[in-house]
């Protein structure tokens, strides 16, 4: 957005930037004017220059199609040649949204000193006023880089999108592509997946798909009018044919997935994302398979699940853990309980503890958690899974201490030697608020040698 301060720029560097070679020229002699003195004749010849550039806009964008663009212009021809032209123009760049309510009344100011400087009058703008008039000409309209059309998002899903710097960071990806969204109507919003799939329908470039990837799921994000989300939808279909696993992924990107498109669609996504090779797993081929997978887990999604959980579990999103808890968890009591499964269930299990699958406990949590406490002597990788106990959540601690606490009991009923007088709560006594080290206490033979951080509520 234009703010005043931009008067104070340097007006050669400025018009340096104005893209258009005919406005820059025509810019360029506006300044030679400031330069020498004539101010009127310097704000009149920044005026046609934004004028005439408004126009080309505004013309380019009702030959692309865009219906509020077409009506804006064909009313902007019907008054040409008239003394409400200039407003009319105004008007109809703002109905295209070419500029902001803001920049809008800065461009009326412009035009009206303009109007003032082309007419008999006493008026003679002063050297400052001259400035603030060429930067406001320059900043709302002439030095952008695009009129938020189908050229704009045609560049930035071909150019954009194939460099790596499109993206600064993962956790700034939503605000770079929002400042993306701002700059074109919603209107228009649907051309971004069609035009990226008529310029690379393969989608061959993992760089180009990690960004377009990342750019068109916050756009789902952000459309909350259900039939522009089925426009968006229909546009990702033209990858459907070059690119079925690109296809897949973007059939999975948002959880309202079941609005626009069919079961058969679905399942054929899911089917894609389950049968591809370890080796091209990313993370967003698991997180679409589990947005799929929200409703239910099928037979095969399970058997999925028993073979690749210890992959799977670093990309899982929290949408899927909440909706199919009950699930996993008997999915790792059963892992738990199979020595052929074993060494996948501690690998995800370091980080589901850790996530909000760890928010809620049960039966098949307690069978998990148990095999824990009866295998962490004998076997390490059950030891690595206790090395990461500060991490999880506040519930499976709780329902894992008492697990501990119990078996004490039965190893001192079982061995005299290791009767251990009092209870874990007697001896330890926390401030409710702080982090304290504790050890796992009485069970010398199994638990004495693991010291465990954990955050008592």
């Amino acid at each position: 957005m234009y703010r005043e301060e931009t008067k104070f720029l340097d007006l050669d560097i400025v018009t340096e930037q104005i893209l258009d070679s005919g406005n820059r020229e025509m810019f360029r002699e506006a300044v030679r004017c400031y330069h020498i003195g004539s101010h009127r004749a310097a704000i009149i010849l920044g005026w046609i220059a934004t004028a005439d550039c408004l126009k080309r806009r505004l013309e380019k964008l009702s030959i692309e199609a865009d219906p509020v663009a077409q009506n804006s212009w064909n009313a902007l021809e019907e008054v040409k040649n008239t003394a409400s032209y200039e407003e009319k123009l105004i008007i109809s760049c703002r109905e295209c949204e070419l500029f902001d309510t803001y920049e809008e009344k800065c461009l009326r100011f412009a035009r009206d000193i303009r109007s003032k400087c082309a007419h008999p009058s006493e008026a003679i703008p002063s050297a400052e006023a001259v400035r603030h008039i060429l930067e406001i000409c320059s900043q709302i309209v002439l030095c952008r880089s695009s009129y938020r059309g189908s050229s704009f998002i045609k560049d930035v899903v071909t150019n954009r999108f194939s460099s790596s710097f499109f993206l600064p960071s993962d956790q700034r990806a939503a605000e770079s592509c929002k400042s993306i969204l701002d700059q074109v109507p919603a209107r228009l919003w649907h051309l971004f997946p069609s035009l990226a799939a008529q310029e690379r329908p393969n989608a061959s470039n993992e760089t180009w798909r990690k960004n377009a990837l990342t750019f068109f799921k916050i756009l789902l994000n952000h459309c909350s009018d259900s039939s522009l989300v089925s426009r968006i939808a229909d546009g990702m279909q033209g990858f459907a044919a070059q690119a079925p696993d690109f296809f897949a992924v973007l059939v999975g990107l948002d959880v309202r997935v079941s609005d626009y498109c069919g079961k058969q669609q679905r399942d054929e996504a899911r089917a894609i994302l389950a049968a591809l090779p370890a080796p091209q797993l990313k993370s967003y081929n698991v997180e679409s398979w589990a947005t799929l997978c929200l409703n239910a887990l099928e037979e095969e999604d399970i058997s999925l699940l028993r073979r690749r959980l210890g992959i799977f579990s670093r990309y899982l999103p929290s949408d899927f853990l909440d909706a199919r808890r009950e699930d996993i968890f008997t999915l790792l009591a059963e892992m738990a309980e199979d020595d052929s499964t074993s060494r996948d269930f501690t690998i995800a299990l370091k980080r589901l503890l850790a996530s909000n699958l760890g928010e809620t406990t049960d039966e098949n949590s307690k069978r998990v958690l148990r095999q824990i406490v009866l295998r962490f002597s004998e076997e390490t990788d059950y030891r690595d899974v206790l090395l990461t106990i500060e991490s999880w959540k506040d519930r499976v601690l709780k329902q894992f201490l008492t697990l501990s606490e119990d078996f004490v009991l039965e190893c001192s009923e079982d061995n005299p030697e290791d009767i251990y007088s009092g209870s874990l709560s007697d001896e330890v006594q926390p401030d409710p608020k702080k982090s304290c080290l504790i050890s796992v206490p009485g069970i010398s033979r199994y638990l004495m040698p693991v010291r465990t951080a954990i955050y008592i509520i």
